[in-house]
């Protein structure tokens, strides 16, 4: 499926352009959601195996530093004149990227899911020894703030200058998919939190409210853009 639709981005327009890679690259994301799944089930059926805890975040990782390369390199030098097939393809395959970053982030999160179980027994704020060391929760926390931090910049700076419709659309997009980054930051404090068992009453408010904003600016925001005519130029 992913050769077909990569075959028919190969066709002249920009649409087909945008479409073939946008598409082909979702399949990266859908596989760093597999490797997050695959992480907490084989843990919960008690198959999972050290090579598990080294494989899966590995291959997320991987696939997000391939889509983000491979979208780089598409805008990269492309111009943001009109609605450029390169211009527009490269953010939104790079913005991908960043969102895989962030779910590869919950797959290594994951890797000690199992604690998740055992902490709910013991008294909260004991962290126990098999949790993460304090270094590497100061990196896994800060892992998927940095890429939405990108992504809303990449956003920002795309609409402050929407004087063109790639521009706009790539405004417009990026935005979303921060929106998407922004609500995986409290799925991976959520879960390193509960791994640490310092999962607090604060916890349990502030990062369901958190993607219930996110969720509803995006909703908001994505209705209102289509029913506002583009102020960017039409020209190409």
């Amino acid at each position: 499926m992913s050769a077909l639709v990569w075959t028919f981005g190969l066709r002249e327009g920009v649409g087909e352009f945008v479409a073939g890679r946008v598409v082909t690259f979702l399949g990266a994301i859908c596989l760093c959601i597999f490797c997050a799944a695959a992480t907490i089930i084989r843990q919960l059926i008690g198959r999972y195996t050290t090579l598990d805890r080294v494989v899966y975040p590995t291959i997320g990782y991987l696939a997000a530093a391939g889509t983000a390369a491979y979208g780089a390199y598409l805008f990269v030098g492309a111009p943001s004149a009109g609605l450029n097939e390169r211009y527009v393809a490269g953010h939104v395959v790079f913005g991908l990227g960043l969102i895989c970053g962030c779910v590869a982030t919950v797959a290594t999160s994951a890797t000690k899911f199992s604690l998740i179980s055992e902490n709910s027994q013991s008294a909260e704020g004991r962290v126990p020894p098999a949790a993460f060391p304090r270094a590497a929760v100061v990196v896994l926390s800060a892992i998927p703030v940095v890429l939405a931090v990108v992504q809303w910049l990449d956003s920002i700076d795309n609409l402050a200058m929407a004087t063109t419709p790639g521009r706009f659309t790539v405004g417009h997009v990026v935005a979303g998919l921060a929106a998407i980054c922004t609500c995986l930051i409290a799925l991976v404090w959520s879960i390193v939190r509960q791994v640490q068992n310092t999962y607090g009453h604060r916890d349990r408010i502030v990062w369901p409210w958190l993607m219930i904003v996110m969720g509803s600016l995006s909703m908001i925001w994505g209705g209102g853009s289509s029913c506002s005519p583009s102020t960017a130029s039409p020209t190409t």
